[in-house]
């Protein structure tokens, strides 16, 4: 099978992204770049940055403080205990594992898929 001209791989890309709107946009562009984006890049710093809330946790674990005195004009929209430092860790702690969890479940479903479907596990999952 022939290569599709570039032209039409790029006029296609555009009608995509132009029939989504807001955050399908964003969506849409992860998606597309995903085969050739360099995952380890993004990856690489995971470990650095657990260790780096484990330090905090720790830290905290001595003196807990308030966020309230450094609200912002329209209010804390992710945190959902300002008055504790620890509580914040906690929740950002619990956040990213929810996070990582839901990834590793999404994976383990493809990987049993590509088995079931007899095609074995594709190289780039």
């Amino acid at each position: 099978m022939s290569e599709p001209n570039a032209n039409v791989v790029a006029d296609l890309n555009k009608a995509l992204i132009n029939s989504n709107s807001g955050s399908d946009k964003n969506e849409m562009a992860v998606l597309m770049m995903s085969p050739s984006v360099n995952w380890a890049e993004f990856l690489t710093p995971a470990p650095m940055t657990i260790a780096l809330l484990g330090q905090l946790m720790i830290i905290a674990g001595e003196k807990d403080f308030s966020l309230e005195n450094q609200r912002p004009e329209k209010g804390f929209q992710h945190i959902a205990h300002p008055e504790s430092f620890r509580a914040c860790l906690v929740q950002v702690s619990n956040t990213g594992w929810r996070a990582f969890n839901e990834a590793h479940k999404v994976r383990t479903v493809r990987v049993g898929l590509c088995k079931s479907l007899g095609g074995g596990v594709q190289k780039e999952y």
